[in-house]
């Protein structure tokens, strides 16, 4: 009863019938594939797949887990206000914004453009993401994972990551966010950016410095890392 109460709630419906009844399912076939994949230990949540999942959805699932095996804890209800957020406005802000929020929609835009067909009505579209791909290198062995899930286009994701996109070094002056980028990114797709000035110019030096030190790129692709913004500037003038 609680499953059709808040179908939209819960998100369900949304994922292919075996993998609905699966988060439906508390007791054989769980148990049966924790066997099978050698799982001694399963932490078991509510699905919050829907757009919205409001504190009361979140209580009504900790109740009905609780009675499907009281030998499971439920969050106690002291827990809840953490759901909604307990703390101050200044942090909701930076959550919101420079913190994660910034970062995640622009990369999320970014995905929107391309399961639009955007680049394929447009082919020599040209965008340049910030902060190291706005999360998107990061994410992206996930989105070619689920890229039949997004319709048919003419331009795949690897076509437009490879031929539309270059990301940037701004504002993410750490050696283990450039190896992630790295690991999918060409290195003719990664242009010197400080983000100044909410980043200093010596900060984005220092960076660069690391790198070379690193041993990460050639002296060669260091230097096209850090003048790349030329080569895209011709880039665009010449239209290639």
């Amino acid at each position: 009863a609680f499953r059709e109460s808040v179908l939209s709630g819960l998100g369900l419906g949304l994922f292919p019938t075996d993998t609905d009844n699966k988060l439906d399912d508390l007791g054989e076939v769980r148990i049966r594939e924790m066997d099978a994949g050698r799982i001694s230990l399963q932490v078991v949540s509510h699905n919050t797949a829907a757009p919205v999942s409001s504190v009361d959805v979140h209580r009504r699932s900790n109740d009905q887990l609780y009675e499907a095996r009281r030998s499971w804890h439920a969050a106690p209800k002291e827990m809840m206000p953490h759901y909604e957020g307990d703390y101050d406005a200044t942090t909701a802000n930076v959550l919101a914004t420079y913190g994660w929020g910034w970062h995640s929609d622009t990369g999320l835009q970014v995905i929107r453009f391309f399961t639009s067909g955007f680049f394929d009505r447009f082919p020599r579209l040209k965008i340049i993401i910030g902060h190291m791909g706005e999360m998107v290198p990061f994410m992206h062995d996930r989105i070619l994972h689920f890229e039949s899930h997004f319709g048919q286009h003419k331009h795949g994701w690897t076509t437009v990551w490879n031929e539309n996109i270059w990301i940037t070094t701004s504002d993410m002056f750490t050696l283990p966010t450039l190896i992630y980028a790295l690991r999918n990114t060409k290195k003719d797709r990664i242009l010197y950016s400080v983000d100044y000035p909410y980043e200093t110019n010596l900060d984005g030096k220092k960076f660069m410095e690391d790198v070379q030190k690193s041993g990460l790129l050639t002296q060669e692709e260091l230097e096209m890392v850090a003048y790349s913004h030329s080569r895209f500037s011709e880039n665009l003038r010449t239209g290639t």
